[in-house]
């Protein structure tokens, strides 16, 4: 952020007028609201002994205040419903320079900063450029209020914290992965009954280990008891499958639940001063879908990704156990479909951080008229 900004001319000319020719600009920043709730431009100027606040109207400037900067007690940027202000303490009241949106309220903490130095006579310390922060490590530039690269992050470290948060559900989840398993046994005991399904079919008459008995009809009874032992397979994987639903979408529940108390505590020990640097939308933004995004991640994990991962290892054993000539005749187009899906991947998680950006900016901008409000 630049402290000092170049002035418009009829700016300029009025200091020139108040300061004199040598006047040192110290502090030079406009911001958007011309004061009577109305956009429009205002002016604060801080030279070595006084600040003064100009209206930019039309090319024509008005001094609107002059505070000697000994004079001030106290210099704060205050966060109201719909705007924000810059306001200094003189003689123990209480003087408004400035007007802004929220859009500059990161820009006003920082001036309310610089301003209090002057107060005291200190010299403005350098700031940092926010807007160009690149990671140390790969040089990408960091995501707006954070010093975290999404790039360089552990994934591993993270994933193990949110593993850990489910130490106190620790027998749901063990009945959880008893029914995984037990859903995944199933899923590829089904292939099985397909052999003696075929081979009934043909002329060979199939015995199987229990079976219904129809008198004179051995065909008939093999295929009744296959067709019964698929739909008992059916309901048995389908009741698994509900139970699971249910536990996996009570977990991911309370572990969401338990993140945002862990980060709504966290939000009330942090200074006034982070909340002055950021938009109530995006804080928002962060309770609120990022929570929701773990919630649907986990939800995703435990009743998902777990289960077609066992049951694709299960299959490609099975696989070995039947024919693994066959299994390797099977497995060929494999490399090509981890390639096309490797790309497709990349497209969809730039494209999935696009809308994520958009919907965090959206958050921020609609929640920024109405702060106060739920």
């Amino acid at each position: 952020m630049a402290i000092v900004e170049p002035l418009p001319d009829s700016v300029d000319r009025e200091l020139r007028k108040l300061a004199g020719q040598n006047g040192e600009t110290k502090l030079a920043v406009s911001t958007d609201i011309d004061g009577s709730a109305k956009f429009g431009e205002r002016w604060l100027i801080a030279t070595d002994d006084t600040a003064y606040v100009f209206l930019n109207d039309n090319g024509e400037a008005k001094l609107l205040h002059a505070v000697p900067l000994r004079a001030i007690e106290s210099v704060n940027a205050e966060f109201l419903v719909g705007s924000g202000v810059l306001e200094v303490g003189v003689d123990g009241k209480v003087i408004d320079l400035l007007h802004y949106t929220h859009t500059y309220a990161a820009r006003f903490a920082k001036v309310a900063r610089a301003l209090e130095h002057l107060s005291r006579d200190e010299e403005i310390p350098p700031t940092h450029d926010e807007t160009n922060r690149r990671c140390e490590s790969c040089g990408r530039f960091l995501p707006e209020g954070t010093k975290v690269c999404p790039a360089c992050l552990n994934k591993t470290a993270v994933l193990k914290r949110l593993l850990g948060l489910t130490r106190p559900y620790w027998r749901k989840l063990t009945g959880n992965a008893l029914l995984m398993l037990l859903g995944t046994a199933l899923g590829l005991a089904a292939p099985w009954l397909w052999k003696p399904f075929v081979d009934n079919l043909g002329p060979k008459v199939v015995h199987l280990p229990v079976s219904l008995h129809i008198p004179d009809q051995p065909r008939l009874s093999a295929l009744i008891t296959i067709v019964l032992a698929y739909v008992l397979m059916w309901l048995i994987s389908w009741r698994i499958q509900m139970t699971q639903g249910r536990q996996a979408a009570w977990l991911s529940g309370r572990l969401t639940l338990d993140i945002r108390v862990a980060l709504y505590q966290a939000l009330q020990r942090l200074s006034l001063n982070y909340f002055d640097k950021r938009q109530v939308g995006s804080i928002m933004s962060r309770v609120t879908q990022d929570t929701s995004a773990l919630n649907s991640f986990m939800n995703q994990l435990l009743s998902y990704y777990l289960a077609s991962t066992l049951q694709i290892i299960g299959a490609i054993a099975w696989m070995v156990y039947l024919s693994p000539k066959l299994m390797l005749w099977a497995l060929i187009p494999s490399p090509l479909i981890a390639l096309l899906s490797v790309n497709f991947s990349g497209g969809s998680r730039d494209n999935g951080i696009d809308i994520g950006t958009c919907g965090l900016e959206s958050a921020r901008f609609c929640t920024m008229p109405y702060p106060g409000f739920g």
